[in-house]
């Protein structure tokens, strides 16, 4: 803003002579200067940066003898506020500040609860698993072990023989119980917990499941393994432990390969086989069977896009690749 301090061609003090015409000027704007502006014959003053609220200019002149008027004059003016100098307007943003507040609040508390949820089933489909392989596995083998122990106590008491082989023949298949339970529990273990990396993880679950299973399970690596975050290898240890699984529990399959690719910016596991395949479309619609679902999700969840090739007859390929940082 700018004050006229004394407009040109008017005397401050009228019928005053020409020798004590007014020649210098002093000016204070109380509420804003801290002490008086000398301007000398500058009739102006300018000020742009004055807040809302109730001034006194005062100015006091000095003639051509250098006697200053100490009364001076003053005149009172206010300036009234914009509307985002306002009281209401800073309410309106601090409602404004804490409903968005609330708003992240609750969003996070959806994203936190969808995420809790998610943890839940991913838990209780592997609790279901668990139950569902121990039953088919450690449970059958001991029910048969059962009904032929007692087969082998009626044999001893009439061809006492034949109890020897018939012995060997059921500590075998208690050895190959063993290696499969054992193999099931490995399945529960985490790289970054063994602390031995994603290749040599999944190079010892191959050795193991060749051991245990009918399939052979060969491992190959390709380029420079290089440290990842723990949720990748984690993840990706639980796609080649269920597609390859499912290979050698459903494809009748007699190789199982799984291959584990460092590029330059990304990761690729794949784990492929030789068995009877299935129709894609099929076995998405297929309800209760929650495989292929899950390595998708679990693909998502590391920001990898998961790739499954399969036809009746031509064997299966799942492929997965991630984004290395």
């Amino acid at each position: 803003m700018t004050i006229e301090i004394c407009p040109p061609g008017v005397r401050p003090n009228s019928g005053a002579n020409d020798d004590v015409w007014m020649r210098n000027f002093r000016y204070k704007l109380e509420g804003h200067d801290t002490k008086w502006q000398d301007v000398g014959t500058r009739r102006q003053a300018f000020y742009n940066d004055l807040p809302p609220r109730k001034y006194r200019f005062r100015v006091i002149a000095c003639n051509n003898s250098g006697v200053w008027n100490a009364a001076g004059a003053s005149f009172d003016f206010s300036i009234a506020p914009a509307y985002y100098q306002t009281t209401w307007f800073w309410l309106a943003c601090v409602a404004a500040f804490l409903a968005s507040l609330g708003g992240l609040y609750r969003l996070r508390l959806r994203q936190m609860s969808a995420k809790l949820n998610l943890l839940y089933n991913e838990r209780l489909a592997e609790r279901t698993r668990i139950a569902r392989d121990l039953h088919d596995t450690l449970l059958q083998s001991l029910a048969g072990v059962s009904l032929q122990l007692h087969g082998i106590a009626r044999q001893a008491a009439m061809a006492p023989e034949k109890t020897v082989s018939l012995i060997n023949h059921v500590r075998e298949q208690v050895d190959s119980s063993f290696r499969e339970v054992r193999l099931k529990v490995w399945n529960l273990r985490s790289p970054e917990l063994e602390g031995q990396g994603l290749a040599a993880t999944l190079r010892e679950f191959a050795e193991r499941m060749g051991a245990a299973k009918t399939p052979r399970c060969g491992f190959s690596l390709t380029g420079e393994p290089r440290p990842c975050a723990p949720e990748v290898e984690e993840e990706l240890l639980r796609i080649a432990q269920e597609a390859a699984n499912n290979a050698g529990k459903h494809a009748r399959a007699s190789e199982i390969r799984i291959a584990l690719e460092y590029s330059g910016n990304s990761l690729t596991l794949s784990v492929s086989d030789d068995g009877c395949g299935f129709d894609l479309d099929e076995g998405y619609r297929k309800t209760g069977h929650w495989g292929l679902k899950n390595m998708q999700e679990r693909a998502a969840q590391i920001r990898g896009k998961c790739t499954v090739t399969s036809a009746v007859g031509r064997g299966t390929q799942v492929e997965v690749r991630v984004p290395l940082r």
